[in-house]
Order: structure tokens, then sequence, then C-alpha cells
């Protein structure tokens, strides 16, 4: 409705239908004045408009900004590229020169290596020539040098022909190969020897082991001895054997001393059986003994249990004989009490004596009775 008028709201509360009592609000502070003239002419939006607009200003500018900027690098990159991109282009170019230029030159070295593997074989040829003819000088020196020498030890020269330096060549050469056989076989035969020796050599250290062996046991052996002959000396004064002071003992003497031990031993044998039987005996008498003492008990254990129950049985009745006495002591008090009493009733009516004497007679009645308690 409001829209319809073609006026805001504050137009109509503030100048159209303001109230009388509210007419006077230009004369307001001023804050409230600059917040009615906000509401009628609706500044709040310009306002808000303007910081909106000045903040997308702002915001633009800063992108404008960084655009230029990114376009400066993207400009000083575009230079670059483009300086390299013609660099490359001259490279490819130069790079293609130089490759014709590497392939001219190829083919212009083809043929020099070819001469040149020629040379280095027709070398290799001609080094391995002279290293023959310089063997070959080495060798012909050499036999020079043998030969000179040969004639200077040969005492005689011989002076046959070609066939008999032959035939006392082959005969040489037969001799040297008997002299190379028996040289063969007698290497065998001291290599034979040769084991033989180590076989030998093994076989004494083995028997010196086996000798130090025996060695040891022997002396194992004798100090056995000594300790048999001490202990023959300690038994035989301990048994008082004569003839044993001294050793070392023979074997007749050993076998003395085991006769003397083995008869010693059995009268030992024979006393110790003895001292056994009569002990037996000794045991069986006492077993006796004991059964007849333990039956003795038996019967003895009988009569203390009749006994313990009779002295029960007494020791019931006294506590009963006590309790009565107990009782009695209470009636002879009673008793006392009632003659004083009677005393001093000696001036009462003749019946009252009587019902008193009564009354005295029932209590005497239980002293007479109590005599034959005690007698019982």
């Amino acid at each position: 409705m409001i829209s319809c008028l073609g006026v805001s709201k504050a137009v109509l509360n503030n100048v159209i239908f303001c109230h009388q009592e509210d007419s006077n609000w230009p004369l307001s502070e001023g804050k409230a004045l600059k917040q009615k003239f906000d509401e009628i002419f609706s500044a709040t939006r310009y306002i808000k408009a303007l910081d909106t607009l000045r903040q997308v200003r702002q915001t633009q500018g800063q992108k404008v900004k960084e655009c230029q900027t990114e376009l400066k690098y993207l400009k000083q990159n575009k230079e670059k590229a483009c300086e390299i991109r013609d660099q490359i282009t001259s490279k490819e170019a130069q790079l293609a020169s130089s490759q014709e230029i590497v392939k001219s030159y190829e083919n212009e070295l083809e043929p020099l290596k070819n001469r040149l593997k020629e040379i280095e074989h027709n070398l290799s040829k001609i080094m391995r020539l002279d290293n023959e003819i310089k063997a070959l000088d080495s060798r012909k020196k050499q036999m020079e040098k043998d030969n000179s020498e040969l004639e200077q030890k040969m005492e005689k020269v011989f002076q046959g022909t070609d066939e008999q330096l032959n035939d006392l060549y082959h005969n040489h050469q037969r001799t040297v190969r008997e002299k190379e056989r028996r040289l063969v076989d007698c290497q065998r035969e001291l290599e034979k020897l040769n084991k033989e020796a180590r076989l030998l050599n093994q076989e004494k250290a083995e028997l010196l082991v086996e000798q130090g062996r025996l060695q040891l046991q022997a002396d194992r052996h004798q100090e056995h001895i000594r300790a048999r002959d001490s202990l023959i000396q300690s038994l035989a004064a301990h048994l008082e054997l004569d003839g044993f002071e001294r050793g070392p003992f023979s074997d007749r003497q050993i076998k003395n001393f085991h006769e003397l031990v083995r008869e010693r031993q059995e009268r030992e044998a024979k006393t110790a059986s003895q001292l056994l039987n009569d002990l037996t005996e000794k045991e069986t008498l006492k077993q006796n003994q004991i059964d007849e003492i333990r039956d003795k008990k038996s019967g003895l254990g009988g009569m203390i249990e009749l006994k313990t129950e009779l002295l029960t049985k007494k020791q019931s009745e006294l506590r009963n004989v006590k309790n009565e006495l107990q009782q009695l002591e209470g009636s002879s008090d009673r008793i006392l009490e009632l003659d004083q009493e009677l005393t001093k009733a000696v001036s009462c009516p003749s019946d009252q004596v009587a019902t008193e004497q009564s009354h005295v007679f029932r209590f005497e009645v239980p002293s007479v009775v109590h005599p034959g308690n005690v007698a019982l």
C-alpha cells in the first residue's frame, strides 16, 4: 500500500501524516535530526551503496594493479620467448649447417680411415718381421756362443763321418734314456723309502706315546704298590700281625698277609656269629619278659579302670554327703533358734507349748535319719 502512494514510509510518518506533538522534530538534536533526514531521503541505502561501490572499486583497482603487474611480466616473458625462439631458429640453422659440414668431413675421412687401417696392418707385419729377425739374430748369436763354448770344452774333435757321428749320437741318446730310466726307478725307490720312513716315524711317534702312557701307568702302579704296602703296615699294626713292619713286600708276603687276614676275619666272623646268637637269645628272653609285662600292664589297666570307676562313685557319694551335712548345719541353726524361743515362751499356755514341741519334733526327724545315711 505504501509503495502505491509513491513515497516512503519515513515521508508518510514524518512529513505527510506527522502528529502535531511531533511536528517540531526539525528542532531536535543533531544526531536524531540526522537520523530523521537519513530515513526521509533513504541516505542509509545510499551510504551502503556508496560503501559497496567503494569496496568494488577498491577490489577492481587491486585486480587491475595485479593484472598490470602480471601483464608487465607477461610482456617480459613474451619478449624473452621471442628472443629464445629467434635463438632456437638461428641455432637450428647453425646445427643444420654444422651437420652438413660434419657429413662432408666424414665423407672425406672415410678413405683416410681405410688408408690408416692398411698402414696399421702393414706396420704390424713389419713389427712382427722385425721381432722375428731379432729373435733369429739372438738365437744365431746364442748358437754361435754355445758352439764356441763346446769347441773350447771339447778335448778332441770328432774326425769321422756324419754317419758315425749319428751312430755315436744315437748311442749317447740310448745311454741317456737308460740313465733317465734308472733315475726314474731310483726316484720311485726313494719315494717308497720316504713313505716307509714317514710310516716308521709315525709308528715311532705312536710307540713313544704308548711308552709315555705305559710309563704313566707304571708310575701309578708303583704309587698303588706303595699305598698298598702302607695300608698293609697300618692294618698289620692294627691287627697286631708280626713280620709286616717294613716294605716293600713280596708276593709271598702279600699272600701270607691275605691268609692271616682271612683267618682273622673267619675268627671274627665266628665270634660275631656267636655274639649274634647270644644277643638273639637275650632278645628272645627280653621279648618274653616284655610280653609278660605287657599282659600284667593290661590286667593292671583293667584294675585301674575299676578302681577309678569306684573312686568316682565314692567321690560322688562324698559330694552328696557334704551337701546333706550343709543342710543339717542349717537345720541345727534353726533348732538353736527354736530352743531360744522355747525358753522365752515358758510362760505361754500349754497349747502353745504343745504346738512348739510338735514343731520341734518335726525338725528333729532329719537328725535321726542322717546318721543312718552316714552309715550307708
